[in-house]
């Protein structure tokens, strides 16, 4: 794939309901299967199920493999291209699938803990990226993503989806030009409900699909102690980033985008703490945060508990989901309500906007730094340059390696 057409394929992709697809009117000078950008869509359970169905939509770009660390979820959807009579590859192993020469680009719709390091591995493969929101499970990882993008010359895209909302934009350029006057202050919330994940008395039995030293990957290849492998992984440490990390990696973008912000906040503070049950689950389910900007702050809450019983979620003012500004010489808030996009375009070129990402420190109810939560560095370097998993859980957490000697030399030359 030439740069030309690598590029057009990143510049153009849009996003249907929140997922990535690719805008047809881009593809108008290419003709032939030949040409078509061929697409991995790696973790298919409900994000890349809908990859797959917008891509369909589209000329010039193929589907040509899956990738699902659980059966149950590949086989359905092989099912759906086998009712179309159209041949699909599938995988397990996502580093079976880096070895095929016939994939162009990956899209990543899985468990945030495999997020850089699938997408380093993929840069590593000579293969353009696009990965979900949050971009990487903390900071460290984070700028590896960076480093690997520009040392192997690929396009990363990262979907936080909003900035080409047809709704949002006008508003945004507004506030943007200063429609509103200047910005003192923006105080944003998410008030979603979320309920228990249950509390289980001993380790889980895995689904027998699941192939689940795949599926932790990076993370501590420990017992399952929660009910529900899949989603509830979000609310876990090793694999999730939580409520700030879900949803909050979409608020906080727009915060930032809609008065032009592009740099990480000077100063944070941020508490917390998982309250209401006695469950599973670790991540914050009720947080206040202040991203301290020098130009005005940022005040952030997520609440997923109601104020009463006969409520299903707290609300502002009757909104559920809102963000506002305040202006200069307004004598009350500005509201409006944020709407799911419909057609929105990949909005983070990762390499330019390399110091834009999301990545936040909320502290817990004990005052415990998420920079303390966050799994070592050394299993993620061994897993860099060696795409293999350390067979015992204990050597994920001691084992810490350098670049290999072909990088090295690489970078010394």
């Amino acid at each position: 794939m030439n740069d030309l057409t690598r590029r057009n394929f990143m510049k153009t992709s849009l996003s249907a309901v929140g997922s990535v697809a690719l805008a047809s009117g881009a593809w108008s000078q290419i003709r032939g299967s030949n040409d078509d950008i061929r697409i991995a869509v790696v973790g298919v359970r409900k994000k890349g199920k809908e990859h797959i169905q917008d891509f369909r939509k589209l000329s010039g770009v193929r589907v040509v493999a899956i990738c699902d660390a659980d059966t149950q979820w590949l086989d359905a959807e092989v099912k759906k291209f086998k009712d179309r009579n159209i041949k699909i590859d599938t995988y397990v192993d996502y580093r079976k699938l880096l070895e095929n020469k016939n994939i162009d680009a990956v899209v990543l719709s899985l468990p945030d803990h495999w997020h850089a390091l699938m997408t380093v591995w993929a840069c590593q493969a000579g293969k353009d990226v696009y990965v979900e929101k949050p971009a990487s499970h903390n900071i460290w990882e984070g700028r590896k993503m960076v480093e690997a993008a520009r040392k192997y010359k690929r396009i990363v895209e990262v979907g936080s989806q909003d900035r080409s909302d047809v709704g949002l934009l006008p508003l945004a350029e507004h506030i943007k030009q200063g429609g509103l006057g200047k910005v003192q202050r923006i105080h944003a919330i998410t008030y979603n409900a979320r309920l228990s994940i249950g509390k289980v008395s001993g380790p889980q039995p895995i689904p027998a699909t699941c192939d689940y030293n795949l599926f932790q990957g990076p993370a501590p290849l420990t017992p399952l102690m929660r009910e529900n492998l899949h989603y509830d992984w979000h609310w876990c440490w090793p694999t999730g980033t939580g409520e700030m990390g879900n949803l909050g990696g979409h608020v906080l973008d727009d915060c930032r985008w809609t008065t032009g912000v592009t740099k990480m906040s000077p100063r944070v503070i941020s508490l917390g703490g998982r309250f209401g049950y006695d469950d599973d689950g670790q991540t914050p389910n009720t947080i206040i945060s202040l991203f301290d900007y020098d130009a005005f702050p940022i005040i952030y809450e997520i609440r997923a508990l109601p104020r009463s019983k006969s409520e299903k979620v707290d609300t502002y003012q009757g909104i559920t989901w809102t963000k506002w500004w305040q202006v200069d010489r307004s004598a009350r808030p500005l509201s409006f309500k944020a709407v799911r996009p419909l057609t929105v375009q990949l909005l983070l070129h990762f390499v330019r906007y390399s110091d834009a990402m999301f990545t936040s420190i909320p502290i817990t109810g004990s005052l415990e730094p998420l920079a303390l939560r966050c799994l070592p560095r050394g299993r993620w370097n061994a897993l860099l340059t060696k795409r293999t998993l350390p067979a015992s859980k204990s050597a994920r957490w001691r084992q810490y390696q350098v670049l290999n000697a072909r990088d090295a030399k690489t970078a010394a030359k």
